[in-house]
């Protein structure tokens, strides 16, 4: 019994048959196509998760000073660079092919993000957050 592939119509032996993720018959270089897209997606969420990796870094950042740890914020504020680096690299020209999967809400939620990390993270490399909560418990 032959099938049809859903994405061009060529008919396709038992054998040859593959399946989307929804469950439409799909020949193999259909398959490849829809599994580059999906992979391409993927890649978007990412560039998503980086930005908001951005802000809770610089978040992070600015607590940890705050809670004396030390050494760790210092980590956190790399963490905030690197994420908010990536995100918005991920959305400059020429990378495209992600970003064309995220909407223009999610672009701008990636650069607003990424900037409130940097802008967190370098207060915290300026001591801000430290001076301004000890600052009121002390009452200086």
């Amino acid at each position: 019994m032959d099938t049809i592939c859903s994405g061009c119509s060529a008919k396709l032996a038992t054998a040859d048959v593959l399946y989307s993720s929804e469950g439409q018959p799909l020949c193999a270089a259909c398959n490849a196509k829809v599994d580059l897209v999906d992979t391409d997606k993927r890649a978007a969420g990412n560039i998503v998760k980086a930005g908001w990796s951005g802000l809770g870094g610089g978040v992070a950042a600015c607590g940890a000073q705050i809670a004396l740890v030390g050494i760790i914020t210092y980590f956190f504020i790399a963490i905030a660079v690197i994420s908010g680096t990536y995100a918005l690299n991920s959305l400059s020209a020429g990378n495209e092919r992600f970003w064309k999967h995220l909407t223009p809400g999610q672009r701008t939620m990636v650069q607003v993000c990424a900037m409130i990390g940097f802008v967190l993270s370098a207060l915290t490399l300026l001591g801000i957050p430290f001076r301004i909560v000890y600052g009121m418990i002390l009452g200086g």
